[in-house]
């Protein structure tokens, strides 16, 4: 049964709306920079465009698959591809020359505190949802075609109990049963 995971969703959408604002905020800085000849500021919007497009994305996935069956793949890739935006924009901020830092650093908590918030903290997935982790059922080999063979199997099994025969004996005729199948 499918539930909806409250947590994911609402952590999904904050962060999709934070990344489209990072985005636009983004967007303003480099054409500001651009129109004014500031290369520091072309660079933190660009910096911030990246951040707001990985955001968005991110986001907007958690957001949408809040109420199917979650994949492990799934929630790994975007974590890993979060991060890798969170990371490459604190590398970028840190470089000399970069302006906005404490904004930019403000944001970068937020935007992870938010994946932290949306991402399950279990390896096994949510708690209302875990991954599914089921293996398949392996087929038996064992398969009786009459009761006939199964009566056997039965009688000898019963012999074996009884000490009438030994372990040796009954795994012989019991594969000797199964091999004419």
């Amino acid at each position: 049964m499918k539930k909806l995971i409250v947590r994911r969703l609402i952590g999904g959408l904050l962060l999709a709306i934070f990344g489209f604002y990072i985005l636009y905020r983004g967007i303003n800085l480099s054409i500001l920079g651009v129109r004014y000849n500031i290369k520091s500021i072309t660079s933190t919007g660009g910096d911030c465009i990246i951040l707001g497009g990985v955001s968005a994305l991110v986001g907007t996935v958690l957001a949408s698959t809040s109420y199917m069956f979650q994949k492990k793949w799934l929630d790994y890739t975007l974590t890993i591809i979060e991060t890798i935006g969170i990371v490459i924009w604190m590398i970028e901020i840190s470089l000399p020359g970069s302006e906005y830092g404490s904004l930019v650093w403000i944001d970068t908590l937020i935007a992870a505190a938010l994946l932290i918030i949306s991402i399950p903290w279990s390896k096994n997935g949510y708690k209302e949802m875990p991954y599914n982790m089921k293996k398949p059922v392996k087929e038996s080999r064992v398969i009786v075609s009459s009761s006939k063979d199964l009566d056997q199997i039965t009688k000898l099994k019963q012999l074996l109990d009884a000490d009438a025969i030994t372990q040796e004996e009954f795994d012989s005729k019991k594969k000797e049963i199964l091999d004419r199948l």
